[in-house]
């Protein structure tokens, strides 16, 4: 397994996964499990539950629990935030993106509140069993190790996190070249072990790519087509040209520019995230795709669909699950 900044030898690609849920649905562990099957690791997995009394959703299991049994926090640094207020799916990746810069803030608190108390302690090194002490500020600044994070948190806060979150007003040269790609994943959505590493890669081999969507298959039956990029009627209402019980055989392969993709699964370019302010809040479950590529259209960025990038889809929303 390879991270996501390898792809391509490009060592200034990064992706953020984000993976939104109501609690432990019946389909989060294996989104998860897939996840961690990746042959290119995303970077970090931000885990956005919007499960609360206030809405019904979820049945109280702790998600940190099936996170753990996925192996996943041995694969990757994992979040897991709450968005209970969220309206939509676009509104909780929002939230949740909000949430993390909070915890990565938090992170940063520490870490200043640690190198004051190395200083008023001095230079002398710690000679405990534990060996020589390093400071928070030395495993920052080197990328070498982890950097001991906020309450709440899987696993230790990286130094390649404090890069993911840094305002654009505020880019050094270093973090401006930096590429980060976020990757949107429903609960009911697994992707295939090199799905991401092939996102990646059509992303990065061609100009002015915003979006790229995966091809979305059956998730009880992988055989069964369900997308391959979106249209659009006359009346600007989303469509999708899959005749239902359509069997993949390749017939869809060679599309690459298409009007839209769907979010399950779907790659953005953070900078163009920013640029176009995410997926608007007031949308619902099942036209926030069409908007959202519509949206980088108009900013001037490609939508794509690699379909040698293939997702399980459950539709759990669609079909009233």
């Amino acid at each position: 397994m390879t991270p996501a900044g390898s792809t391509q030898g490009a060592s200034r690609v990064g992706a953020l996964a984000v993976v939104v849920s109501a609690g432990a649905s019946p389909f989060l562990a294996q989104t998860l499990s897939a996840i961690t099957s990746q042959t290119c690791a995303p970077d970090v997995v931000l885990v956005v539950d919007v499960a609360s009394r206030a809405n019904g959703l979820g049945d109280g299991t702790p998600i940190e629990e099936l996170v753990e049994r996925s192996g996943l926090d041995a694969v990757t640094a994992v979040r897991v935030v709450r968005a209970k207020e969220a309206k939509s799916f676009g509104d909780a990746v929002s939230r949740g993106l909000t949430a993390y810069a909070g915890l990565v803030a938090a992170g940063n608190r520490k870490r200043r509140s640690s190198e004051a108390l190395d200083g008023a302690e001095g230079s002398d090194a710690d000679t405990t069993s534990s060996g020589p002490r390093t400071s928070v500020r030395d495993l920052l600044l080197s990328g070498s190790g982890p950097i001991t994070g906020p309450t709440g948190a899987l696993s230790p806060i990286t130094a390649y996190e404090q890069r993911l979150v840094v305002a654009p007003a505020e880019e050094s040269e270093e973090t401006a070249e930096h590429q980060v790609w976020f990757w949107l994943l429903h609960d009911d959505s697994a992707p295939a072990e090199d799905c991401l590493e092939r996102l990646l890669t059509a992303a990065t081999n061609a100009r002015s790519v915003g979006i790229v969507g995966p091809k979305q298959v059956g998730w009880d039956n992988p055989e069964l087509l369900l997308e391959v990029g979106l249209r659009a009627t006359a009346s600007a209402r989303r469509a999708n040209d899959i005749v239902p019980g359509e069997v993949d055989q390749g017939q869809h392969d060679d599309r690459s520019d298409v009007l839209a993709v769907g979010t399950a699964g779907a790659l953005i370019d953070r900078a163009v995230w920013e640029e176009i302010g995410g997926i608007a809040p007031w949308l619902g479950p099942f036209g926030d795709g069409l908007e959202l590529s519509r949206a980088a259209r108009l900013a001037g960025y490609r939508v794509i669909v690699e379909p040698t990038a293939v997702i399980r889809h459950r539709r759990a929303s669609y079909q009233g699950l």
